[in-house]
């Protein structure tokens, strides 16, 4: 069965490659095969060790007279794209440590080289800020324009949250479940996806904290509304042993509370909240204050002609 199921995967790949030659076939000739090959090969309980297939692929001719196949990890990479961004094995993943195909995507997702996630158990309670939240306390969001692919590559500066654009499809969910329980197996402390999975949930809350995320293009949706987006979300976390959590991000947590606990930007967030929260309270705060310098000038009219 190894065997087999290994011998699969090497000829699946290498088609990948030059799909337009195999369009013919059964696989290569329709639109849905693809995607359930691929779901499959995604799931931490189909993983074969990387080591195996590498053998295989060895027996089997790198070239013949028209064209000529790259090494087995960038294959790979190129048949799985979809999952990462990307089409070449990036420079910084050490390939004598990767596991399998599950592992070697993990890999191009989180940031090299790793350090482990740091404790946030003092603190976890008061840094629970959604997107609206930080939205209020002028807290602006913005795509991330970084050429990595690495989805914790966020930043806060300066009142902005840079975020990397995140691709929501039907897919997307197993493909992050099974990340995730491959963390919870292999990668206690150095659990990144789970952690990206956990500040993902804090940030959405509500479907209106989805569609801030969707309009400033930091979420492509193609699963639906915003309602499946952050059902999404929040069911990511569900089931996920959490008594000892830590996390990759808490310096931004940390940033990001402190800069919403600052006077000046709970006065904006207060003065929205309360004056121009509608556009008939706008027009009555605008209103109120036109009388107020008519009738300052009216007094000042007043005192000049005494």
């Amino acid at each position: 069965m190894m065997l087999l199921d290994g011998f699969f995967i090497i000829v699946y790949i290498m088609k990948s490659y030059l799909p337009e030659r195999w369009a013919n076939e059964p696989i290569f000739g329709n639109m849905w095969m693809p995607s359930i090959i691929e779901h499959d090969m995604i799931l931490l309980e189909n993983q074969l060790l990387f080591f195996v297939l590498e053998h295989l692929f060895n027996l089997a001719p790198a070239s013949n007279h028209h064209y000529t196949y790259p090494n087995l990890f960038d294959l790979t990479i190129c048949a799985m794209s979809g999952f990462v961004n990307m089409t070449k094995t990036p420079r910084t993943i050490d390939r004598s440590k990767v596991k399998h195909i599950l592992d070697l995507l993990r890999s191009c997702c989180i940031p090299l080289p790793l350090s482990p996630t740091k404790s946030l158990q003092d603190d976890l309670t008061s840094k629970r800020l959604s997107v609206t939240e930080l939205h209020n306390a002028r807290v602006k969001f913005k795509v991330g324009v970084s050429k990595s692919s690495c989805l914790l590559d966020l930043k806060f500066t300066n009142g902005v949250l840079e975020i990397q654009p995140l691709f929501i499809e039907g897919r997307t969910e197993p493909f992050f479940r099974n990340l995730i329980a491959l963390e919870q197996c292999h990668y206690p402390t150095f659990a990144h996806v789970t952690c990206y999975a956990v500040f993902m949930d804090y940030l959405i809350n509500i479907p209106k904290d989805a569609g801030l995320l969707i309009h400033h293009e930091i979420i492509e949706n193609y699963l639906g509304d915003r309602e499946e987006i952050s059902r999404f979300i929040n069911n990511l976390f569900k089931d996920i042993a959490s008594d000892d959590q830590s996390s990759y991000f808490s310096g931004d947590y940390a940033r990001l509370n402190a800069y919403c606990k600052m006077h000046r930007h709970k006065w904006m967030t207060s003065l929205r909240r309360d004056y121009f929260s509608s556009p008939w309270e706008i027009i009555s705060f605008l209103a109120d204050v036109l009388l107020l310098i008519l009738t300052l000038i009216q007094s000042v009219c007043s005192l000049i002609s005494l």
